[in-house]
């Protein structure tokens, strides 16, 4: 009797079993990454895509906003077109009145304010132009940072105000609240 198992050629048939397993292992590996890894790295970009969105149609809607409160706002626009001027030695008591409205604007208490006369003319500036200055000694009482728009508000207002000394030290009465001393320069004209 002839044995079929001899006509097989057995290193033919070796060699297709094992890119046939191969294959297998390779398409389980597939299966795997594909349920496991990319579905869910699917699921979290489209998560963080919708947050991104709600996120971008806030900022244009917000943006939108800033810009026609800017518009409308004269109070915001007056202050972009107005510049600094001189103050003349009269109109002293119009800057205290300036600087009492900045105060109540940003929430701080003058406690004292005393104009000193004329400042002593700075020996590290050379310039060719001199101006007289005043110096005037604030004191003042609120948050640090109602203090900091206080300043801002004062350097940037209708006159050449520059801030020549600051300390600051918290509050002994309350600790939210901070003892300011400002030494202001005015140049004035006379």
């Amino acid at each position: 009797m002839n044995n079929p198992l001899r006509n097989i050629d057995w290193d033919e048939t070796l060699d297709l079993k094992k890119i046939f397993l191969a294959g297998l292992i390779l398409a389980i590996i597939i299966y795997a990454d594909c349920a496991f890894v990319l579905f869910k790295q699917a699921d979290e970009l489209k998560r963080v895509c919708s947050k991104v969105n709600k996120l971008s149609g806030a900022i244009a809607a917000g943006s939108s906003e800033i810009r026609s409160s800017a518009a409308v706002d004269p109070a915001v626009t007056g202050r972009e077109t107005s510049r600094a001027r001189l103050l003349r030695f009269g109109d002293l008591p119009r800057l205290l009145k300036d600087i009492s409205d900045i105060s109540l604007r940003n929430n701080l208490k003058i406690m004292q304010v005393v104009p000193q006369g004329e400042a002593a003319p700075s020996k590290d500036v050379s310039s060719a132009v001199k101006l007289p200055a005043v110096n005037i000694s604030l004191e003042l009482s609120g948050r640090f940072y109602d203090t900091v728009k206080f300043i801002n508000e004062l350097e940037n207002g209708r006159y050449f105000v520059q801030i020549q000394d600051l300390k600051m030290r918290r509050s002994r009465n309350d600790y939210t609240l901070q003892d300011i001393n400002l030494l202001l320069k005015v140049y004035v004209s006379k």
